[in-house]
């Protein structure tokens, strides 16, 4: 049950209004305009235009366009606020407020830049400015009260697919009005009546014991991240909770292998300078260069050795089932295989023969010393650590399984 950070889904007026901006500044083109008019998107008209005109406000056909668009917005929406009015129904309370908000938005967009002025009419453009701050509270108001009202009935049925669309409600109520009474909390309300609860179990079927304290390693998976708006792991029962699902960790089987040590043995051979001599003439005299030094040659000895390569190796691994349960039903409701391994393999080397025809490699190779064995509780304990993963892929990639 991981709701939203508030900050996070919070959005101001100021920020629609730098939205609304940017997406403004695209350059239109007389057809667009007409397109925009025709299609009666006059918002995007003015604040396109409000935009241009305040890097400069003699562009006329700016002007124009805005006195335009404008007139035609606020029109429309005083139309759409009559019609719905006159319905009389409450649950238009929201559009009324967001379509007086709108045109308050529009006259806080124009006024910094008026008088605009009309060239070739000799006027400045007219922008009417009702006063509609009063409305703009009144039906903010009256719009909290009404979906805050809905999402009491709501939550009353204790019903978690109500809860659900009280959450929603909430939420939205919130978004236009923060902290209208006690929203938030029942928010959180809400949340909790509508999340499922699952609760992780782990079960050992083979008849045999496990490793101290196995169970508690397998159970620090980090289902934190699991958590959604609707659903809440638990690695153990908590009181006062109602669980919904459970998922089960069946280990059906496990498997030690012996310790292991085999020898491969390879053979080195390699030429190396061993010193050097004198080149002798014939006579047995040392031979002399153009410049009258003594001739010498390295001496080049070939060298032979054998490395024994000692592999150590042993293997420990899990069989087992993850089972997905609806503890309303009692029903087995999915089924997936797990199964995990772990190796301990080591390699160490000795050698026979002489160390000079070793490389690289086989030097670190025989610097290795052997290790001891892992035990077959150590073996056991990591071949469980690579279950955790498992575990959190499958019930990552089956989450819709338990969110209804």
């Amino acid at each position: 049950m991981r709701a939203p950070n508030k900050d996070s889904r919070k959005y101001t007026r100021s920020l629609v209004y730098v939205f609304l901006m940017v997406l403004g500044m695209s350059t239109f083109s007389c057809k667009n305009y007409e397109r925009a008019i025709n299609s009666g998107d006059y918002d995007q008209i003015i604040f396109s235009s409000v935009e241009k005109l305040r890097k400069n406000k003699k562009k006329q056909k700016q002007i124009i366009a805005l006195e335009e668009a404008y007139a035609k917005a606020n029109k429309h929406s005083f139309s759409e606020i009559e019609k719905m009015l006159s319905a009389g129904s409450p649950a238009y309370y929201k559009s009324v407020y967001t379509l007086y908000q709108k045109i308050e938005d529009r006259q806080n967009a124009v006024e910094p830049l008026l008088p605009l002025y009309i060239k070739k009419e000799s006027r400045n453009a007219v922008f009417e400015r009702p006063n509609v701050h009063a409305e703009v509270s009144r039906f903010r108001t009256r719009a909290a009260e009404y979906l805050y009202a809905n999402a009491q009935n709501l939550l009353e049925t204790n019903n978690k697919m109500d809860a659900r669309d009280a959450y929603r409600i909430l939420n939205d109520l919130d978004n236009f009005y923060p902290n209208f009474r006690d929203t938030r909390n029942l928010m959180a309300q809400a949340n909790f009546t509508g999340s499922n609860f699952i609760l992780f179990e782990m079960k050992n079927r083979t008849n045999l014991p496990l490793p101290k304290n196995f169970e508690s390693q397998i159970k620090k998976l980090n289902l934190t991240d699991l958590d959604q708006l609707w659903a809440e792991f638990h690695l153990s029962p908590q009181k006062n909770i109602n669980y919904d699902y459970k998922v089960v960790m069946n280990i059906n089987d496990f498997f030690v292998s012996p310790e292991r040590l085999s020898d491969r043995v390879y053979p080195r051979e390699k030429e190396i300078i061993d010193g050097w001599q004198y080149v002798l003439d014939k006579n047995g005299n040392v031979m002399k260069d153009s410049l009258g030094n003594d001739i010498k040659v390295d001496i080049i000895q070939r060298v032979r050795c054998e490395i024994i390569e000692s592999a150590q190796s042993k293997e420990a691994g899990f069989h087992g089932t993850v089972d997905f349960e609806n503890l309303r039903t009692n029903q087995i409701i999915a089924n997936y295989p797990v199964n995990t391994r772990t190796d301990f393999q080591h390699l160490y080397g000795t050698v026979r023969g002489d160390m000079r025809a070793l490389n690289k490699n086989d030097r670190v190779l025989c610097d290795a010393l052997p290790l001891p064995f892992p035990t077959d509780q150590d073996m056991l304990i990591r071949a469980g650590l690579e279950l955790k993963p498992a575990i959190e892929r499958i019930i990552r990639r089956n989450d819709d399984l338990v969110l209804n």
